[in-house]
């Protein structure tokens, strides 16, 4: 991990004070975060590992090669989020498929939500996360239901009916202004600042505020005054993307995997090719180097 991260993420004990300290600075940025263990997953030493690639120079890089979704549509996707909160977490060599990661690039900001929660409270987030979501857009309940993988879709629907579904009629009322003409413009705002206030509340009670990362942020928390319903037209994707930089093994004894790294014949291979890039290689091997106290 790089040093600064580390050090700011053991100097903070509060999770709230993680929240302020990802919203006031560099929240916007990426951080190419290293998989100082890969040596592992080859059964070589951190020395021996760092002999077999001493000629390598690049690294492939796929953009958006890996994602996490907070729209579950299938166990598959639900298991490569556990991976990357693997990896995010320092399990990783959970990651690997037919390519082999040696750095992932993370939003910043998403990277210390995955890293500052248990599992079961970043599961906990994407259920509420879908519940409100469920509540505010009335018209995509019925996609949701058929899209969404069944046991999120269950815990989904049990939040939204223990927490949202009372907010239900005042929000409806609420869409449709015209219910409000015999009702002086005081009155109007008055209520409509206490339904914000208690859907902050409710958002709260499901532990959504406060998070780090800000894509839920952006979709579900405003102070008030704010226009709740402006958020009904929310489009954005709901997945992260992760770059990815790594060596592939996909041919088996043919490919980059198998030929620089495991097999014993000395490989003079640089891996320049037309997708590789240099800077994720040297941030890698920087900190592998460092991690594991190799000269």
């Amino acid at each position: 991990m790089d040093p600064e991260l580390y050090n700011r993420l053991g100097a903070i004990e509060n999770f709230s004070a993680y929240v302020n300290a990802a919203l006031e600075e560099k929240i916007n940025e990426y951080r190419w975060i290293p998989n100082v263990d890969i040596h592992k997953h080859a059964g070589l030493s951190a020395k021996t590992f760092l002999e077999r690639i001493q000629y390598v120079e690049y690294l492939r890089v796929r953009d958006n090669d890996l994602k996490f979704t907070f729209y579950p549509t299938d166990k598959g996707e639900l298991e490569e989020n556990k991976r990357l909160y693997a990896y995010a977490n320092s399990e990783y060599n959970k990651v690997h498929n037919q390519y082999i990661y040696f750095n992932l690039e993370f939003p910043t900001s998403f990277y210390l939500f995955l890293r500052t929660n248990p599992w079961n409270n970043v599961s906990k987030a994407i259920q509420g996360f879908l519940a409100a979501y469920y509540f505010l857009k009335p018209d995509k309940r019925e996609l949701m239901t058929r899209q969404l993988e069944p046991t999120i879709l269950k815990k989904a629907l049990s939040i939204y009916e223990s927490k949202f579904s009372p907010l239900e009629t005042k929000f409806h009322l609420f869409l449709n202004e015209d219910s409000y003409d015999e009702i002086d413009e005081e009155k109007y705002h008055n209520e409509r600042r206490a339904f914000c206030i208690k859907y902050q509340q409710v958002l709260t009670e499901i532990n959504l505020v406060p998070l780090v990362y800000p894509y839920i942020t952006q979709v579900l928390q405003h102070d008030y005054p704010f226009n709740i319903f402006e958020m009904m037209s929310f489009s954005k994707s709901f997945d992260i993307s992760i770059n990815a930089a790594y060596m592939r093994d996909v041919y088996q004894e043919k490919d980059d995997w198998q030929t620089i790294v495991i097999n014993e014949n000395e490989s003079k291979g640089t891996l320049e090719r037309e997708e590789s890039q240099k800077a994720p290689f040297q941030s890698w091997k920087e900190y592998f180097k460092r991690f594991n106290y190799t000269e």
